[in-house]
C-alpha cells in the first residue's frame, strides 16, 4: 500500500530514537569566514559555501538569498547580451559585487557581536545610549530594519 508506514514511494515513518548518547552539553564555536573569491572555473559559491557568519538576528539567510538574487540578475544581464554566462569574467562580476555587499554586512555584525560582548562600562553606557536614540528615530531606525531584513535588495547600496 501507498500509505503511512507502506511502500511505493509514500512517507515512511522514521526510525524512533531509542536512547540519546551522552548526558554533557555539546558545543561548537561560532565563526566568520569569508571566501576570498566566490567564482573559479565553472564553480560558484553562493550563501553559507561563500561565507559564514554568527548567527546574530538570524542575518545568514539574508545574506544568502542576496547572493542567489545578485548571481541570477548577473546571469540574465550576461544571457540579454549575448554573452556567455558561464565566462569567468561574467561571473567574476557577480563575486565583486556580493564580496563587497557581503563584506559591509559581515563587518557590521561582527561588531555589533563584539560592542554585544563587552562589559567595558563606557561601551556599555554609550550601546545603550545608542540604541535608545535608534529606537527614538522612527526613519532611521525604518531604514535599519529594512536593511537588515532584506540584504538582497540593500545590496544595491554598497
Amino acid at each position: 500500500g501507498g500509505g503511512a508506514g507502506g511502500h511505493g514511494g509514500a512517507f515512511e515513518r522514521p526510525p524512533a530514537v531509542e536512547e540519546v548518547a551522552g548526558t554533557s552539553q555539546k558545543s561548537f564555536p561560532l565563526r566568520m569566514k569569508h571566501a576570498f573569491t566566490y567564482c573559479q572555473r565553472g564553480v560558484v559559491l553562493v550563501g553559507d559555501a561563500a561565507h559564514s557568519i554568527h548567527p546574530l538576528a538570524g542575518q545568514g539567510v539574508n545574506i544568502g538569498f542576496g547572493d542567489v538574487e545578485a548571481l541570477v540578475e548577473t546571469l540574465e544581464e550576461a544571457l540579454w547580451a549575448g554573452q556567455n554566462y558561464s565566462d569567468p569574467l561574467t561571473l567574476e562580476k557577480y563575486s565583486q559585487r556580493r564580496r563587497r555587499a557581503n563584506g559591509a554586512m559581515i563587518g557590521t555584525l561582527d561588531a555589533v557581536k563584539a560592542v554585544y560582548q563587552s562589559q567595558f562600562a563606557p561601551l556599555v553606557a554609550a550601546r545603550n545610549l545608542g540604541m535608545g536614540l535608534l529606537n527614538a528615530a522612527g526613519p532611521l531606525k525604518d531604514l535599519v530594519v529594512g536593511y537588515a531584513s532584506s540584504n538582497a535588495s540593500a545590496s544595491k547600496l554598497f
